[in-house]
């Protein structure tokens, strides 16, 4: 498997290879850091809540789109024009149709729910069996989406198996104990909560709030023993901080062997 920079300098490495006191103290501070934001996290729900409807939509669009835009210019490198693109838990659909309009890619979504509120094509499927043929695709993208999958080996195993050349992983990752488990709140603060409060405010449709969450998050560490396991190459891994939250976002890119 080949480890490129983005590997070496990942959160993940890093904490296995410091010691001494700068070690302690940043497992020390940690659970400080959680636990302040996870009050911040019930005080937000609370402001989002009361903001105006027109209001809550500008924060929310300003958001997704700030997300699509770092997304995308993780992935840029590894997709050229015309190269089609199976959206795997496209959600919203937002982001494959940035996707499309931002690097000229063809982009399909399949879904467990239709959330879909993009123009883009998006197919119903049983969570299990892509319906598409193999190497129906020139790649897939799994975005925050393996760890709602209750077997997200099976999923990745799909998305292989309907790509010519690579999939894209992006996943919450975590550096520590307390990292995991604010991971887990995390979770349920954006989606479930996050969710419910959308649909009232009429951003979002009313199935998003019934998201599985079987919580299978990994370290970055453990997602490249995951991958380790398929005839892959993870050919590009870029870590991130997820602004003020304890977790970073990290994209893999999965290069199919041929």
């Amino acid at each position: 498997m080949e480890k490129r920079e983005g590997v070496l300098n990942s959160p993940s490495d890093r904490g296995v290879s410091r010691n001494g006191l700068r070690a302690i103290l940043r497992t020390a501070w940690q659970p400080f850091f959680c636990l302040i934001y996870f009050v911040i996290s019930i005080v937000q729900l609370v402001v989002l809540l009361c903001l105006p409807r027109k209001t809550f939509r500008r924060f929310f669009n300003r958001v997704r789109e700030a997300g699509c835009r770092t997304n995308i210019q993780q992935m840029r490198p590894h997709l050229k024009p015309g190269e089609s693109v199976l959206d795997i838990g496209a959600g919203d659909g937002w982001l494959g149709h940035r996707l499309q309009q931002e690097l000229g890619v063809i982009v399909e979504g399949v879904d467990v729910s239709d959330y879909n509120l993009a123009p883009i094509k998006v197919h119903l499927y049983d969570g299990a069996t892509l319906p598409f043929a193999d190497t129906s695709f020139d790649a897939a993208m799994l975005v925050f989406v393996l760890h709602h999958c209750s077997n997200p080996e099976s999923v990745l195993s799909e998305a292989l198996r309907v790509t010519k050349e690579g999939v894209f992983v992006f996943e919450d990752t975590y550096d520590s104990p307390w990292q995991k488990l604010f991971t887990l709140w995390n979770d349920v603060h954006t989606n479930i909560l996050h969710g419910l409060i959308k649909v009232l405010k009429g951003y979002a449709r009313p199935g998003v709030t019934r998201m599985p969450m079987p919580f299978r998050f990994r370290s970055v560490r453990g997602w490249l023993d995951v991958f380790s396991r398929y005839r892959v190459t993870v050919e590009d891994i870029r870590v991130r901080p997820s602004g003020y939250k304890p977790l970073t976002h990290t994209m893999f890119f999965l290069k199919k062997e041929k």
